[in-house]
């Protein structure tokens, strides 16, 4: 049965290598059936996760080696053991999901595939992120390995998919299994309601249960299979936000974009990786904003300075400003959706790994440093087995009052391929004249334009004629319907099992 498995992988003898090695585990492996494969695979990868995260921190030697850079070691040491426990986290769900017997409904295919694309960015994180040095040259062979089981469980995974999701019986629930109905009569509530609700309120002149943010966020509970609500009040927060992976459910509700501001000015240039540069990182699943502005202050010339960082399953974003230069949101992984929310920067300032859908929003490139260009979407798909990409419907792509007066001297970019199968479409919005006739541009040489995904589908404006559009072949304008239905909110997020539920209004289709 497990024959072809291997097939449509891109690295067919590290894939047969894998296959191989499982052979000590189970010497009927030629008969065994795909899922079972599968789930051996996995449940190898949470054995080899625990033995890296034991060996890495019993290593004394590499301690020694690192005691120069204490500081940097401590923050990779978190990423790490941050990104190893999502993974194994994330396995662990899809075992589950996968032992529930032969029949599985759209939602638990389209949640185990999340899921395990969720592990590969994971890992890959960790190389992206971690400094070089002594921790890197311990770890990164551990990571290399897991990369390529993660790859192969992806492979497995494809190979014992339907060929179409209408061989699955579609099952769409009142709404996901984390929220009761309780929860769901809250939601279905206007913002005012929830403010009304909330279970702690944050305000900076005291009249409230926390002063700061964070003080908010300690008391939200772990695990918690019910929504918990912070109401923050009008003020400038200056403050950095981690919201962990354990503080699941969790809406954030401010008094509006441009009242309620959490700021930071972390940067890349001042000594911050990416991914530790985020004003707000959220990674708990089913996380919902409302009304509120994530804002990194750090400026053009700084490198990357995330604003709002997301990283947690079935997340959503509403009425919020994301408010930064590169790097502005980083929409890391899994399933996210964004309505209604005004995104602005410079670089690659809508940048991850993530199944997201923006609806409604107003996506506003900025004035770059002097003779840079501006790059609107940076998407880092890294395999064809992956389920990510961004879809970008419906929304207006206009320059801001200070490109405005120059943009004719100054190049405004769609996406350029931050992986080689970066993937993201532009479907019925309006692209201002702000963007290059060429529409997108290279990450460097030719890399990913022969395998990346870029598409635009009936889109208006002057920047939207695609005459002159680069020839990759990666590069489509999209003519059939059924080829743009790929990229939306029930495809491409299976939403209509999980975004109901949230109360955010969204259109389904087309």
């Amino acid at each position: 049965m497990v024959i072809g498995v291997c097939k449509g992988y891109d690295n067919k003898q590290s894939c047969q290598n894998l296959l191989l090695e499982l052979k000590t585990v189970s010497s009927s492996l030629s008969k065994m059936r795909c899922r079972d494969l599968l789930i051996i695979v996995l449940k190898n990868s949470v054995w080899r996760i625990d033995m890296a995260m034991i060996g890495v921190m019993e290593d004394t030697k590499l301690l020694e080696e690192m005691e120069n850079d204490m500081l940097g070691v401590k923050e990779d040491t978190n990423l790490f053991e941050e990104m190893m426990e999502s993974a194994k986290d994330r396995i662990i769900r899809s075992v589950e999901e996968l032992l529930r017997g032969e029949s599985h409904n759209l939602g638990s295919y389209e949640n185990v595939h999340t899921w395990l694309s969720g592990v590969l960015t994971s890992y890959i994180t960790c190389i992206d992120e971690i400094g070089e040095g002594a921790y890197k040259r311990r770890v990164e062979p551990v990571l290399e390995d897991l990369i390529s089981r993660a790859r192969v469980a992806l492979a497995i995974f494809i190979s014992i998919s339907p060929i179409d999701d209408t061989e699955l019986k579609s099952v769409v629930p009142n709404g996901p299994s984390w929220l009761s109905n309780v929860d769901k009569k809250y939601l279905y509530l206007n913002p005012e309601v929830l403010k009304k609700i909330a279970d702690v309120v944050v305000a900076k002149d005291g009249i409230g249960d926390y002063n700061t943010l964070n003080e908010a966020i300690a008391v939200v509970p772990e695990y918690s299979r019910k929504r918990f609500v912070i109401y923050i009040k009008t003020g400038v927060y200056d403050e950095i936000v981690r919201i962990g992976s354990t503080k699941a459910n969790l809406t954030l509700i401010g008094d509006g974009q441009d009242s309620t501001i959490i700021t930071g000015n972390l940067s890349y240039n001042d000594g911050k990786t990416t991914f530790q540069t985020a004003t707000v990182a959220s990674n708990g699943n089913g996380f919902i904003g409302i009304d509120m502005c994530f804002r990194n202050t750090a400026g053009p010339a700084k490198g990357p300075a995330v604003a709002l960082r997301v990283s947690g399953d079935m997340s959503v974003i509403y009425r919020c400003r994301i408010d930064g230069y590169q790097d502005a949101l980083y929409s890391q992984r899994d399933r996210q959706f964004y309505r209604e929310c005004f995104i602005t920067g410079t670089t690659d300032f809508i940048c991850g790994n993530a199944a997201a859908v923006f609806q409604f929003c107003q996506i506003v490139a900025r004035l770059p440093m002097k003779g840079h260009s501006n790059v609107i979407t940076a998407q880092s798909r890294t395999s064809m087995e992956d389920n990510s990409g961004f879809s970008i419907q419906k929304c207006n792509i206009t320059a801001s009052s200070d490109l405005d007066p120059v943009k004719a001297t100054v190049k405004t970019y769609l996406g350029r391929p931050w992986r080689n199968y970066s993937t993201v479409v532009v479907l019925q919005s309006f692209i201002g004249d702000l963007v290059d006739p060429a529409g997108w541009t290279p990450w460097k040489g030719e890399t990913g334009l022969s395998t990346l995904y870029y598409g635009e589908y009936q889109n208006s404006g002057l920047g939207a004629v695609t005459s002159k559009r680069v020839k990759w072949t990666g590069f489509r304008v999209i003519t059939d319907p059924k080829e743009a239905t790929t990229f939306t909110v029930t495809k491409l997020l299976d939403g209509e099992s999980w975004l109901k539920a949230s109360g955010v209004p969204y259109e389904k289709g087309l």
